[in-house]
Protein backbone atom coordinates (compact mmCIF):
# COMPACT_ATOMS: atom_id res chain seq x y z
CA UNK A 1 0.00 0.00 0.00
CA UNK A 2 1.89 3.28 -1.31
CA UNK A 3 2.32 6.39 1.24
CA UNK A 4 2.88 8.98 -0.41
CA UNK A 5 -0.16 10.82 1.27
CA UNK A 6 2.10 10.73 4.74
CA UNK A 7 5.54 9.39 4.80
CA UNK A 8 8.22 8.73 2.62
CA UNK A 9 8.31 5.42 0.61
CA UNK A 10 10.61 3.01 2.41
CA UNK A 11 11.22 -0.74 1.25
CA UNK A 12 11.27 -1.64 5.32
CA UNK A 13 7.96 -1.46 5.79
CA UNK A 14 7.51 -5.06 3.58
CA UNK A 15 8.97 -8.26 4.93
CA UNK A 16 12.02 -9.98 2.98
CA UNK A 17 10.44 -13.04 1.15
CA UNK A 18 11.95 -16.57 -0.14
CA UNK A 19 10.71 -17.52 -3.73
CA UNK A 20 9.04 -20.85 -3.99
CA UNK A 21 9.04 -22.60 -7.31
CA UNK A 22 6.23 -22.26 -9.47
CA UNK A 23 5.68 -26.13 -9.71
CA UNK A 24 5.69 -25.95 -5.46
CA UNK A 25 2.70 -26.52 -3.54
CA UNK A 26 2.63 -25.37 -0.02
CA UNK A 27 1.20 -27.60 2.25
CA UNK A 28 -2.04 -27.05 4.74
CA UNK A 29 0.14 -27.08 7.51
CA UNK A 30 2.19 -23.73 6.50
CA UNK A 31 -0.81 -21.95 6.23
CA UNK A 32 -1.94 -22.92 9.50
CA UNK A 33 1.14 -21.50 10.80
CA UNK A 34 -0.55 -19.20 13.48
CA UNK A 35 0.53 -19.12 17.12
CA UNK A 36 3.68 -21.09 16.12
CA UNK A 37 5.07 -18.75 13.99
CA UNK A 38 3.93 -15.55 16.10
CA UNK A 39 5.68 -17.28 19.16
CA UNK A 40 8.57 -17.45 17.04
CA UNK A 41 8.59 -14.28 16.14
CA UNK A 42 8.82 -12.95 19.62
CA UNK A 43 11.89 -15.17 20.21
CA UNK A 44 13.47 -13.06 17.36
CA UNK A 45 13.95 -16.40 15.15
CA UNK A 46 13.15 -15.54 11.21
CA UNK A 47 10.65 -18.11 9.70
CA UNK A 48 9.03 -17.62 6.44
CA UNK A 49 5.37 -18.33 5.97
CA UNK A 50 4.92 -20.58 3.23
CA UNK A 51 1.46 -19.06 0.97
CA UNK A 52 -0.07 -21.00 -1.88
CA UNK A 53 -0.40 -18.40 -4.45
CA UNK A 54 -3.78 -17.62 -6.70
CA UNK A 55 -5.68 -14.88 -8.00
CA UNK A 56 -7.33 -12.02 -6.37
CA UNK A 57 -8.76 -8.24 -6.10
CA UNK A 58 -5.41 -6.03 -5.16
CA UNK A 59 -5.95 -2.87 -4.70
CA UNK A 60 -9.32 -0.31 -3.96
CA UNK A 61 -12.07 1.76 -5.22
CA UNK A 62 -12.77 2.84 -1.93
CA UNK A 63 -12.27 6.76 -1.05
CA UNK A 64 -9.47 6.72 0.80
CA UNK A 65 -7.14 4.83 -1.79
CA UNK A 66 -4.57 6.90 -3.50
CA UNK A 67 -4.29 5.92 -7.69
CA UNK A 68 -1.15 7.54 -7.59
CA UNK A 69 0.36 5.65 -4.98
CA UNK A 70 -1.14 2.16 -6.94
CA UNK A 71 -3.72 1.23 -4.37
CA UNK A 72 -6.41 1.74 -7.27
CA UNK A 73 -8.22 0.95 -8.72
CA UNK A 74 -9.01 -2.79 -8.26
CA UNK A 75 -7.96 -5.29 -10.14
CA UNK A 76 -7.92 -9.24 -10.27
CA UNK A 77 -4.06 -10.20 -10.02
CA UNK A 78 -2.36 -13.41 -10.22
CA UNK A 79 0.31 -14.78 -8.24
CA UNK A 80 2.21 -17.80 -7.80
CA UNK A 81 3.53 -19.37 -4.77
CA UNK A 82 5.96 -17.76 -2.41
CA UNK A 83 7.15 -17.77 1.31
CA UNK A 84 7.05 -14.47 3.63
CA UNK A 85 8.32 -13.66 6.44
CA UNK A 86 5.20 -13.47 8.92
CA UNK A 87 6.44 -9.77 10.01
CA UNK A 88 8.71 -6.61 9.28
CA UNK A 89 12.00 -7.31 9.75
CA UNK A 90 12.57 -5.94 13.48
CA UNK A 91 15.63 -4.03 15.17
CA UNK A 92 17.41 -7.09 16.51
CA UNK A 93 17.16 -9.01 13.31
CA UNK A 94 18.83 -6.03 11.61
CA UNK A 95 21.50 -5.29 14.04
CA UNK A 96 22.34 -9.24 13.51
CA UNK A 97 22.89 -8.22 9.78
CA UNK A 98 25.00 -5.28 11.21
CA UNK A 99 26.81 -7.17 13.45
CA UNK A 100 27.76 -9.98 11.15
CA UNK A 101 28.62 -7.39 8.15
CA UNK A 102 29.54 -4.15 9.40
CA UNK A 103 26.92 -2.44 7.75
CA UNK A 104 26.47 1.41 7.36
CA UNK A 105 23.34 2.35 6.42
CA UNK A 106 22.47 5.43 4.25
CA UNK A 107 20.94 7.50 6.66
CA UNK A 108 24.10 6.81 8.78
CA UNK A 109 26.48 7.86 5.84
CA UNK A 110 24.06 11.31 5.45
CA UNK A 111 24.02 12.15 8.97
CA UNK A 112 20.29 12.77 9.01
CA UNK A 113 17.05 11.39 8.38
CA UNK A 114 13.23 12.49 8.57
CA UNK A 115 11.18 12.11 11.76
CA UNK A 116 7.36 12.42 12.20
CA UNK A 117 7.26 15.63 13.68
CA UNK A 118 4.82 14.75 16.65
CA UNK A 119 7.57 11.71 17.59
CA UNK A 120 10.26 15.17 18.58
CA UNK A 121 10.38 17.56 21.27
CA UNK A 122 8.96 20.89 20.31
CA UNK A 123 12.51 22.55 20.58
CA UNK A 124 13.47 19.73 18.29
CA UNK A 125 10.62 21.00 15.90
CA UNK A 126 11.62 24.90 16.05
CA UNK A 127 15.43 24.18 15.22
CA UNK A 128 14.21 22.25 11.87
CA UNK A 129 15.29 24.05 9.15
CA UNK A 130 13.32 22.79 6.03
CA UNK A 131 10.55 20.13 5.71
CA UNK A 132 10.25 17.87 2.94
CA UNK A 133 8.16 19.12 -0.09
CA UNK A 134 4.60 18.92 0.17
CA UNK A 135 5.38 16.17 3.26
CA UNK A 136 5.70 19.04 6.45
CA UNK A 137 5.13 16.63 8.62
CA UNK A 138 8.03 15.39 8.08
CA UNK A 139 11.61 16.98 9.87
CA UNK A 140 15.40 16.29 9.16
CA UNK A 141 16.93 15.29 12.10
CA UNK A 142 20.30 15.46 12.80
CA UNK A 143 21.89 11.79 13.45
CA UNK A 144 18.27 10.31 13.47
CA UNK A 145 18.91 6.25 11.96
CA UNK A 146 18.05 3.57 12.44
CA UNK A 147 20.12 2.91 15.79
CA UNK A 148 19.06 6.58 16.54
CA UNK A 149 15.31 6.94 15.55
CA UNK A 150 14.78 10.29 16.73
CA UNK A 151 17.79 11.56 16.54
CA UNK A 152 21.03 11.69 19.00
CA UNK A 153 20.10 10.94 22.73
CA UNK A 154 18.10 8.39 21.28
CA UNK A 155 18.27 4.34 20.65
CA UNK A 156 16.70 1.10 20.09
CA UNK A 157 17.71 -0.62 23.30
CA UNK A 158 14.22 -0.97 24.77
CA UNK A 159 12.71 -1.45 20.96
CA UNK A 160 14.41 -4.86 19.73
CA UNK A 161 11.19 -6.24 18.31
CA UNK A 162 9.91 -3.01 16.65
CA UNK A 163 10.15 -2.59 13.22
CA UNK A 164 13.46 -0.85 11.74
CA UNK A 165 13.09 2.29 10.80
CA UNK A 166 15.48 4.61 8.64
CA UNK A 167 16.07 2.03 6.14
CA UNK A 168 16.77 3.13 2.44
CA UNK A 169 15.99 0.97 -0.65
CA UNK A 170 19.89 -0.01 -0.57
CA UNK A 171 20.38 -1.29 2.71
CA UNK A 172 16.71 -3.25 2.31
CA UNK A 173 18.52 -5.03 -0.79
CA UNK A 174 21.97 -5.67 1.22
CA UNK A 175 19.99 -7.37 4.50
CA UNK A 176 17.74 -9.34 1.82
CA UNK A 177 21.28 -10.12 0.51
CA UNK A 178 23.03 -11.64 3.71
CA UNK A 179 19.95 -13.36 4.34
CA UNK A 180 19.41 -15.43 1.55
CA UNK A 181 15.94 -13.89 0.34
CA UNK A 182 14.65 -10.39 -1.33
CA UNK A 183 12.17 -8.18 -1.45
CA UNK A 184 8.00 -9.02 -1.99
CA UNK A 185 6.40 -7.88 -5.30
CA UNK A 186 3.72 -5.10 -3.88
CA UNK A 187 1.11 -7.81 -5.29
CA UNK A 188 2.68 -10.86 -3.40
CA UNK A 189 2.85 -8.16 -0.13
CA UNK A 190 -1.02 -7.54 -0.26
CA UNK A 191 -2.21 -10.94 -1.00
CA UNK A 192 -0.36 -11.68 2.15
CA UNK A 193 -1.57 -9.53 4.06
CA UNK A 194 -5.13 -9.76 3.06
CA UNK A 195 -4.61 -13.40 4.72
CA UNK A 196 -7.21 -14.64 2.51
CA UNK A 197 -10.14 -12.84 3.03
CA UNK A 198 -12.00 -10.86 -0.39
CA UNK A 199 -13.88 -7.86 -0.29
CA UNK A 200 -12.68 -6.34 3.24
CA UNK A 201 -10.67 -3.45 3.75
CA UNK A 202 -9.19 -5.44 6.73
CA UNK A 203 -8.61 -8.79 7.42
CA UNK A 204 -11.15 -8.72 10.19
CA UNK A 205 -13.43 -6.53 7.98
CA UNK A 206 -14.24 -3.02 7.27
CA UNK A 207 -13.73 -1.20 10.19
CA UNK A 208 -9.94 -0.31 11.82
CA UNK A 209 -11.69 -1.93 15.26
CA UNK A 210 -13.19 -4.56 16.70
CA UNK A 211 -14.15 -5.41 19.95
CA UNK A 212 -13.87 -2.02 20.22
CA UNK A 213 -10.55 -2.42 20.37
CA UNK A 214 -8.12 -1.20 17.20
CA UNK A 215 -6.64 -4.28 15.43
CA UNK A 216 -3.23 -2.50 13.95
CA UNK A 217 -1.07 0.31 14.36
CA UNK A 218 -2.59 3.22 12.04
CA UNK A 219 -3.46 7.34 12.79
CA UNK A 220 -6.13 7.52 14.83
CA UNK A 221 -8.01 11.08 14.93
CA UNK A 222 -7.30 13.78 12.78
CA UNK A 223 -4.51 13.79 10.43
CA UNK A 224 -1.35 15.05 10.90
CA UNK A 225 -2.24 17.54 13.78
CA UNK A 226 -4.99 15.56 16.11
CA UNK A 227 -4.23 11.96 17.17
CA UNK A 228 -7.19 10.83 19.29
CA UNK A 229 -6.81 11.07 23.10
CA UNK A 230 -4.46 8.79 24.14
CA UNK A 231 -2.36 7.72 21.40
CA UNK A 232 0.65 8.94 20.18
CA UNK A 233 1.63 8.25 16.69
CA UNK A 234 4.79 6.28 17.29
CA UNK A 235 5.73 2.28 16.09
CA UNK A 236 4.77 -1.10 18.12
CA UNK A 237 6.41 -4.12 18.35
CA UNK A 238 6.04 -6.21 15.09
CA UNK A 239 4.20 -8.78 16.90
CA UNK A 240 2.06 -6.42 18.54
CA UNK A 241 -1.43 -7.67 16.91
CA UNK A 242 -3.30 -11.25 16.23
CA UNK A 243 -1.87 -12.75 12.98
CA UNK A 244 -3.86 -12.87 10.24
CA UNK A 245 -5.26 -15.97 8.30
CA UNK A 246 -2.04 -16.72 6.51
CA UNK A 247 -0.10 -16.50 10.19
Amino acid sequence: MGKSCCVPESAADVGAIDPVAPNARCTSGALAVGSTVHAAAATGLRRLVCIAGGEFTMGSDAREAVPGDGEGPSRRVVVGNFSISPTTVTNREFAEFVRATRYVTDAERCGSSFVFYLQLSETARQNARQVAAGLPWWLPVAYASWQRPEGAGTHIHARPDHPVVHVSWNDCLAYCAWAGTRLPTEAQWEFAARGGVEGRTFPWGQRLDRDGAPRCNVWRGVFPNAPADGWRPRPAPAISYEPNGFG
